[in-house]
Order: C-alpha cells, then sequence, then structure tokens
C-alpha cells in the first residue's frame, strides 16, 4: 500500500515534487491554491498523512515602496508557510516526515534579503512542528533550494535519523536534535546581545 502525501507551493513546484515522491512510492495529493489547504486536510483522518513536503508558493509583491513589498514577501511566502503547517499538523501520522524547502529570493525582485534569516525562520518552524508533535515520531527536515525533486522525495522515502535534520547547500548539513538546537540560539543570542 503507497503511503499518502501532500505537497504545497507553487504550481510548478508541486507539479515536479508529486512527480518525484509518486516514484518513491508515495500517493501524492498537491496544492498550489492555498485557499484550498483547509478543505483538501479535512479530507483526511487525522493521524493519516505520511509525509508532507512544502515548496516555497507564488509571491507577487505589489507595494510601491521596498518596507511594503518585503512585507508582502514575507507575509505570502514565510509567514504563510507557518498558516499551512498548522492546518497539516492534525493530519500528520504518528511517524510522518515533514520537508520544509526553502527557494523565494526577495533579492531577485531587488528587496533586500538575509538568506541565513529566512532559512531560520523554516528552522523555527520545523521545531515549531516538532514541538507540536512532541509525543509522536514525527521528523522534520529543512532542505535549501539547490536539491533537486529527486533527492528531497528520497528524503522524505528514508525519515528517520535525528528529529529535525538540515540539508543545507552552506556547510550546515546534518542531523540535529532539538536540545543542541536550542543550545545553538542561546550561544548566538549570548553573543549577539
Amino acid at each position: 500500500m503507497r503511503r499518502s502525501a501532500l505537497v504545497t507551493g507553487s504550481r510548478e513546484r508541486v507539479g515536479a515534487m508529486a512527480t518525484a515522491l509518486e516514484a518513491v512510492e508515495f500517493s501524492v495529493t498537491g496544492v498550489s491554491d492555498p485557499t484550498t489547504l483547509s478543505q483538501v486536510c479535512a479530507g483526511f483522518e487525522p493521524g493519516s498523512l505520511h509525509c508532507y513536503v512544502q515548496m516555497p508558493g507564488r509571491i507577487v509583491p505589489r507595494s510601491g515602496s521596498v518596507v511594503g513589498r518585503l512585507r508582502e514577501f514575507l507575509t505570502q511566502g514565510l509567514l504563510a508557510r507557518y498558516e499551512a503547517s498548522a492546518q497539516v499538523v492534525p493530519v500528520l501520522s504518528d511517524d510522518a516526515v515533514v520537508v520544509l524547502v526553502s527557494g523565494n529570493h526577495p533579492s531577485v525582485s531587488g528587496l533586500p534579503d538575509d538568506q541565513a534569516a529566512r532559512v531560520g525562520l523554516l528552522r523555527v518552524l520545523a521545531q515549531a512542528i516538532l514541538a507540536d508533535t512532541a509525543d509522536t515520531n514525527v521528523h522534520a527536515a529543512v532542505v535549501e533550494h539547490g536539491r533537486s525533486t529527486a533527492e528531497i522525495a528520497e528524503l522524505a522515502r528514508q525519515g528517520g535519523g535525528q528529529r529535525l535534520r538540515i540539508v543545507s547547500d552552506y556547510g550546515q548539513t546534518g542531523d540535529i536534535s532539538y536540545v543542541d538546537w536550542r543550545l545553538r540560539i542561546l550561544e548566538l543570542a549570548s553573543t549577539e546581545g
């Protein structure tokens, strides 16, 4: 029996990721319209979703000012990912794998960028998902955009390892426990404050 997977993000990214997940034996539901996600999640029995892959969505900043466009970029992008995850968590199985894939770059639109901060916010989201599923064996991975859909699908298929895995193109690849992650954050806060 195929395991169930849900993929969210832009239409192009959802289609490519769905194909890759089907190749590793997942039965995939794709959602490219965030307004339909709650209805799709209602179609899953609680605890029945084995895999959630969150790809970047489509972002269309319209404001005239740089601050306004950056606010829209964050609202439509990173913050919308938190809302989507909140809808998906209740239907995750006890051994689900969640993969959060980075990808939208504000610098492409001429906006200021801090890639480490953007990926850091995805890591915080992964930690929040793990905290909400603390009494289960849910695993989460944060994957930077340079990975192929086949690599992401294989990561989803394998699952396991530490509860949080960071797959980075910038030398921060590896498994990290929740305790180690908290210690790193505390160290950063004490050296920057």
